[in-house]
């Protein structure tokens, strides 16, 4: 992607946001949500499927999902996908349903989760550099084809602003995550 506008650069800044809030999620403290789940894959039907796409995904509060195939012949597929998928918890085939119960994480594991926001939140900073710089060589490039000191002057401004606006936002995020991985 060419940032070439302010509007690229924030395009670009909220793919970081979109990527962090993503690797934030699968980050649990042993409540169970369907989205713990949006990464398994399952092989049925000579083919490679999305979880959701085969089963209905409850929570059953707070550390258990439920999920329901509506074709009861994957169960298999599903329990053995969701053993590989390594989620902290083992399935339990019940009936037509298995349940995937969450233990909460020692104090330990929870110090480890938090480190991993931490490092999510790092990950996107560097991620931004890219547009960031990429948007600073145009608005060069610009200047020397004419745009006047204080449009690019403007423009650089709004680039930082608007850089230090998704840094606060990765912020408020990673703290967020941490008061909820913190909280028992």
């Amino acid at each position: 992607m060419s940032i070439t506008s302010i509007k690229d650069f924030s395009r670009a800044l909220q793919a970081c946001t979109d990527r962090l809030e993503k690797k934030l999620s699968s980050l649990h403290v042993g409540r169970a949500t369907p989205a713990l789940l949006d990464g398994v894959i399952i092989e049925a039907y000579d083919d490679k499927i999305p979880l959701s796409s085969v089963a209905s995904i409850s929570v059953q509060p707070p550390h258990t999902l439920i999920i329901q195939p509506w074709d009861h012949s994957v169960i298999k597929a599903i329990e053995k996908s969701l053993m590989a998928a390594n989620l902290g918890a083992m399935p339990a085939v019940d009936g037509n349903m298995i349940r995937l119960t969450f233990q909460p994480p020692t104090e330990e594991k929870r110090k480890l989760l938090i480190k991993e926001a931490e490092q999510a939140v790092e990950e996107a900073k560097v991620a931004a550099k890219s547009p960031r710089e990429e948007y600073m060589r145009y608005l060069k490039q610009q200047k020397l084809n004419g745009l006047s000191e204080n449009a690019h002057d403007k423009e650089l401004e709004i680039m930082q602003k608007t850089l230090h606006n998704a840094q606060e936002i990765w912020r408020e995020m990673k703290e967020k995550k941490e008061k909820e991985l913190l909280t028992l």
